[in-house]
């Protein structure tokens, strides 16, 4: 069952080492620095096996290290104790699901469930760690700086094309292959999360992200300006429709939720610029790039109902849902990898080949094909709680517009989430990069109630 060859063997035993070393480093008093290195890297899964990832144990030990040792605000917050509860009927429903999924495939589901769980720990390690206002704004420039990493992924991946890159000849740091489709003339930036449609949902948050950073603090222009215009780019060059899309919706949102900071004059300078940027990316990555099928792909979509074309496989799934709909059909997504190698030979026995489906392209069809209605309205309860929360943060008024506008952003982040998972799922088991940058981004919205709490109106705060 736990069969490793002689590769997996020594990517386990560096990742062992490498967390002993951590572990003692964070006792020494390192912590919050390799917290700093983690958030920056989260998109990098730099050595990965069948196990996980040497991010994952990176997190686990700065996450005992930091619990172990009491290190940080031991005062939960009046929000913790409600979204705590909501992720506990999370992890119900991930446990009366569990053995749903076909008993070969035991270990498949165990590294899933770990790779879940690391986002938790980050999510509280978070959350722990942001006590100050001045620990809000580095959190916020390390956000920049893994922004910046990630374009600068980006534009190699651009001037590589279709071409892997393999830095030093080292294969556990290869790049992200881009997606090339010939028969249907698909060339799709992927970014180091894996996937087109994920990499442009990160860069329209990080839009949000950077631009409330700007608009708030009025720092850093001459970094944050660049860094959105080349979000904007890479946005185009994944070809993905719905994160546009879900970009305009959120930017009606931002604008009526901070329409009074912004006022008449700053909300049509927003406007303009944006799209000023919008029309300037598309020429570039259409002009002087390969990656230049996004109107192309908006051209020819076709809507059948309410279902575009490239998802017409969604009534399928739920009808294989509804065979088991109250817990659904495991916590992990069956793929044709996982029985037959690349050659075609089976690897796992005891599974049929109709148990094997590709991803639906919804987090929806997603979670109620894997956990069934329970985990489906345990995700939804999750979410309302979150909302309910950063709405009762929004009216605690501050002497920091800074700290003040933070749940405002929240519920911006939220709702586009939430759109643009319409047509990706952030859940997939190669997507752990991306769960953890968002249950840190989480934590860190609702750590700002902490501060809040205490920098009353009248009182001193750090900017």
């Amino acid at each position: 069952m736990f069969d490793l060859s002689t590769a997996q063997f020594v990517q386990l035993i560096a990742a062992l080492g490498l967390g002993v070393l951590v572990f003692i480093f964070s006792v020494a008093g390192l912590y919050r620095k390799l917290f700093n290195l983690v958030i920056i890297t989260l998109p990098f899964q730099f050595i990965s096996s069948r196990f996980g990832t040497l991010n994952m144990a990176f997190i686990f030990v700065v996450g005992i290290s930091v619990f172990l040792g009491r290190k940080g605000e031991k005062d939960p917050g009046r929000f913790l104790i409600p979204v705590s509860s909501c992720l506990f009927l999370v992890g119900m429903a991930y446990a009366l699901s569990f053995f749903n999924n076909p008993r070969p495939l035991l270990v498949l589901q165990v590294t899933y469930l770990i790779g879940l769980f690391s986002s938790v720990v980050l999510f509280y390690t978070t959350y722990r760690l942001i006590n100050r206002e001045d620990e809000l704004h580095q959190f916020f420039k390390l956000l920049l700086i893994m922004n910046v990493l990630v374009l600068g992924y980006c534009v190699l991946q651009v001037i590589a094309g279709f071409t892997q890159i393999v830095p030093f000849g080292i294969q556990e740091f290869a790049f992200v292959k881009n997606r090339l489709h010939a028969a249907i003339d698909e060339r799709r930036l992927t970014g180091p999360f894996s996937g087109p449609g994920l990499l442009a949902e990160y860069f329209v948050l990080m839009v949000f992200i950077q631009s409330y950073y700007l608009m708030a603090t009025g720092r850093m222009k001459r970094i944050v300006i660049p860094v959105l215009f080349g979000n904007l780019c890479a946005m185009v060059g994944t070809g993905n429709r719905g994160a546009p899309i879900a970009m305009v919706i959120g930017l009606f949102i931002f604008i009526f939720l901070f329409r009074r900071q912004l006022g008449p004059a700053k909300i049509l300078k927003f406007m303009v610029v944006g799209i000023l940027l919008s029309a300037a990316a598309s020429v570039i990555m259409l002009r002087y790039t390969q990656f230049n099928v996004l109107y192309d792909r908006f051209a020819d979509t076709e809507i059948q109902g309410f279902t575009p074309d490239t998802r017409r496989g969604w009534p399928e799934y739920i009808k294989r849902a509804l065979e088991t709909p109250i817990l659904g059909k495991g916590v992990r997504m069956i793929l044709v990898s996982d029985l037959y190698d690349e050659k075609g030979r089976k690897k796992v026995s005891g599974v049929p080949a109709s148990a094997a489906m590709g991803y639906p392209h919804s987090l929806y069809i997603y979670l109620f094909y894997t956990l069934g209605m329970v985990g489906l309205l345990a995700y939804a309860l999750l979410a309302v709680c979150l909302y309910a929360c950063f709405f009762n943060m929004s009216r605690v008024r501050t002497d920091s517009r800074f700290v003040e506008g933070i749940p405002r952003l929240a519920i911006v982040v939220l709702t586009v989430f939430c759109i643009d998972q319409f047509k990706i799922e952030f859940l997939r088991h190669t997507y752990s990069d991306y769960q953890q940058f968002l249950a840190a981004t989480l934590a860190m919205f609702l750590a700002s109630n902490k501060i809040a709490a205490r920098e009353k109106p009248g009182d001193k705060h750090d900017g």
